[in-house]
């Protein structure tokens, strides 16, 4: 852990904040978020936690910052004596040094419009698209219509989109798609370069107005309200820090025979795309059938952003039915059989010529991308050939063989292949050289992500840190990274919030040169479930210089309004306690790690108390937003919350059980059943703790939880309980049986002696004598069964810890 916690990092920044506007609106607040940022409010009792759970340490943070405070504002009030000393002395000099204000030129004065939107006579697509959101938005904002108006002569007073050659913006420093803005009393051009930097222009005007896009939809956007516009006159140019700033969208689970499920989601997508262009994402990767793909297309075609094609296409560009009649074409196992699973082999010409011939057929099929996604099958082993041939060959050279004799027949196409760093080719054991049209494409799925990549306290990161060094220098730069900070399947669908780490992560692939950068995301569910993930990415993708907490501060306000603060103190907390658990790849499924139950049981526990902090701002949260249209979205996250810290208790327990198990397999066949028994309960109850998962998941709406949640998830979770249950009965299958205990045989009656003659004659004699019965012993069972007429249960013994 870093000497300085998260919570401190952020009070020192918000130290230096100033308060923003109040609300108008009872739903939204008209906060102008163009603006100053919002004020520091008072430590929340959780940020001090999340630095340590111990009260006394509390306190004395409590007293040390009242003595820090009172000391500031008594140097405050020395400063403001000594300022009016001053002022009173030299009045003239302290008037000198107010700041020159900056020129306002309106836009919309009195709710009547000073300028006219003007586009080129004959404009591009992106150009039209780019005037009408203008329009749109600037109408949204103080209800004045302004016309878009066809270039000509005798046209003043116009704001220009658009028609800039390329020439002029390599003179301006338009780097890729950035852009330029001029604002003067008389014109405002926004233009830019590739198109949809003209678009990002006018974007990134409205957003000085105060226009904000935290989430897809329409009903998630922010736009103030106002009756006068105005910017302030100046000239600015903004280029991204890298040149590639996409999404890749896992739709898998939607099934496109279904007709509502197909239309939901054109709809989501639309929705996405049009987000992407709002925060300034250069791509967008996704497969759909040839009807939606042209839907989609158009989309993306109006804003000017690109598509990358492909994916993990190898297994499909060799037909599996020709493994009858030619099974040479594809790989060996390591048993030495020949399986139509997997990828090719690399040593057949004749595969390999196949391979390439539907490669170039696919491409026909989607002539826009520059990008063709070149993976194979998605296994962890990566599925490729043991022949007597290819196994001289480590799956490195194998994959980039079948790489550069694809990228062969491309050197005529603007279009880059890739060779994807996954799972067994991580590691970067080349002995071959890259086809210039070969890209890296990066892919560290099963890194750490409660560090940042670059963090060299971080062995695990430290790893995938040292491949990807290799690989920039093997590929020249030409590299891509593949990150899954939107990933509902690595994270368990659990909140996990990344801001920081995103940050982090960022600044470090940047300093190593690269240039493309992308996430993978779920459709809807990752918009209910990593907004705010997808959010930082694409504003930092852009600017990896701008400061993560803002962005957040940003992003909540925005979204919840009056409850921005405790939101964004859940999402800090959440991010501080599933950092405990984000270490070993699937979140809810530490039984693959390397590492102890037991240890990892610490970690699970430690994130549950974490987690549990949140309690008390997300109840706040919710309170703020009661009975406006924005409950909704903070219920959600409530719902969310509540989910995520239900599953990771599950999870401790289900680690719990498993250590049980390990300690039944350590102990003495004395002690064995007693480990199993607890397993077994222990096992049981977090399938139970995970049932209950499902239940809450599946309360919660479908058009908020998506098409993921509605049947992907659901059937994780039945993976999940199943193999939960079948450890615990073979936990219980493994109980030996309790001996009976045999029964005691009866005593043998004593043989009778006869008495002597005269013995006999004195008994016959005597009195009857009076006689107690004997004492038999009797058992506590026993004993309170006479007393109360109950039988008494037995306690379970109670195994040794």
């Amino acid at each position: 852990m870093p000497e300085k916690t998260e919570a401190e990092a952020e009070e020192e920044r918000e130290a230096q904040e100033a308060p923003a506007d109040s609300a108008e609106d009872d739903s939204r607040p008209d906060t102008d978020l163009s603006e100053a940022p919002e004020a520091e409010a008072p430590a929340d009792e959780d940020d001090a936690k999340l630095e340590s759970t111990e009260e006394a340490v509390a306190a004395e943070d409590d007293v040390a910052e009242a003595a820090e405070d009172e000391q500031a504002q008594d140097r405050e009030d020395e400063e403001e004596a000594d300022e009016e000393a001053v002022a009173e002395a030299e009045p003239e000099a302290a008037e000198a040094e107010e700041p020159t204000p900056a020129v306002q030129v309106p836009i919309v004065a009195d709710g009547q419009p000073q300028f006219h939107i003007v586009v080129p006579a004959e404009p591009t697509d992106v150009e039209s698209f780019a005037a009408a959101e203008l329009a749109k938005y600037l109408e949204k904002i103080c209800g004045a219509s302004l016309e878009v108006k066809p270039g000509g002569e005798g046209i003043d007073k116009a704001i220009l989109i658009g028609g800039v050659p390329d020439d002029e913006m390599a003179e301006r420093g338009v780097q890729d798609d950035g852009f330029v803005i001029d604002v003067t009393p008389e014109a405002i051009r926004l233009f830019g370069g590739k198109g949809r930097g003209t678009l990002f222009a006018v974007y990134a005007l409205l957003e000085r107005l105060g226009c904000r896009w935290p989430i897809p939809g329409e009903e998630h956007e922010y736009t103030p309200h106002r009756g006068a516009i105005e910017v302030d006159a100046e000239s600015s140019v903004e280029n991204p820090r890298f040149a590639v700033r996409s999404f890749v969208e896992d739709s898998s689970f939607v099934d496109h025979d279904d007709e509502a499920q197909k239309e939901q989601r054109i709809v989501d997508d639309t929705e996405f795309i049009d987000w992407l262009a709002k925060n300034r994402c250069s791509h967008f990767m996704f497969r759909a059938p040839e009807d939606v793909f042209e839907l989609l297309h158009f989309e993306l075609d109006q804003r000017g952003l690109s598509y990358e094609g492909g994916g993990h296409i190898i297994p499909q560009l060799l037909p599996r039915e020709l493994f009858e009649e030619r099974p040479g074409l594809f790989r060996m196992s390591t048993k030495g059989n020949r399986e139509p699973s997997g990828n090719l082999c690399v040593s057949n010409s004749d595969a390999l010529e196949l391979v390439r011939e539907n490669f170039l057929k696919y491409l026909e099929s989607v002539p826009e991308a520059d990008v063709i996604h070149f993976w194979g099958e998605d296994v962890a082993d990566g599925g490729w050939c043991c022949c007597s041939q290819c196994r001289e060959l480590l799956p490195q050279d194998q994959y980039l063989t079948a790489c550069n004799f694809v990228a062969e027949a491309l050197e005529d196409k603007d279009v880059t292949i890739d060779y994807i760093a996954y799972h067994d080719t991580l590691e970067a054991d080349l002995t071959l050289e890259p086809h210039p049209a070969v890209m890296l494409l990066f892919a560290p799925r099963e890194r750490c992500y409660g560090h940042s990549i670059g963090d060299p306290e971080c062995e695990t990161n430290q790893l995938y840190a040292d491949a990807l060094r290799q690989y920039v220098e093997t590929f020249a730069g030409n590299v891509q990274v593949f990150e899954y900070y939107a990933d509902a399947l690595l994270y368990g669908s659990l909140a996990v919030p990344l801001h920081h780490v995103i940050a982090e992560d960022l600044g470090f692939y940047e300093s190593l040169g690269i240039g493309r950068v992308q996430s993978l995301m779920f459709g809807r569910f990752s918009r209910w479930a990593y907004p705010l993930n997808m959010y930082a990415f694409a504003r930092l993708a852009w600017d990896t210089e701008a400061d993560v907490d803002q962005i957040t501060r940003d992003f909540c306000q925005a979204s919840f309004g009056e409850a921005a603060d405790p939101m964004r103190r859940v999402s800090n907390i959440l991010e501080e306690g599933m950092r405990q658990v984000a270490t070993y790849g699937d979140i809810k499924q530490p039984w693959r790690s390397e590492a102890s139950p037991r240890t990892m049981h610490e970690r699970i526990l430690a994130a549950v108390d974490v987690l549990a902090m949140a309690r008390e701002p997300m109840a706040k949260a919710r309170q703020e937003v009661e009975d406006t249209r924005m409950e909704s979205l903070v219920l959600n996250q409530y719902q969310l919350w509540l989910y995520t810290l239900g599953e990771v208790e599950g999870t401790a327990t289900q680690v719990d059980g498993l250590a049980e198990l390990e300690s039944a397999q350590k102990a003495e066949d004395t002690l064995k059943a007693k480990y199993l028994r607890v397993a077994d309960l222990k096992l049981r109850d977090a399938a139970g703790i995970h049932r209950g998962g499902m239940d809450m998941i599946a309360e919660v709406a479908d058009e908020v939880k998506g098409q993921w949640g509605i049947t992907g998830l659901m059937q994780y979770h039945d993976r999940v309980i199943s193999h939960l249950e079948k450890v615990a009965q073979e936990a219980r299958d493994r109980i030996p049986p309790e001996p009976e205990e045999e029964p005691k045989p009866e005593p043998e009656p004593e043989e009778e002696t006869p008495p002597e003659e005269g013995e006999a004659e004195a008994a016959e004699g005597a009195p009857e004598a009076e006689t107690e019965p004997a004492a038999v012993p009797v058992d506590e069972a026993e004993a309170e069964t006479e007393a109360d007429g109950t039988e008494a249960e037995e306690e379970p013994e109670q195994p040794e810890s």
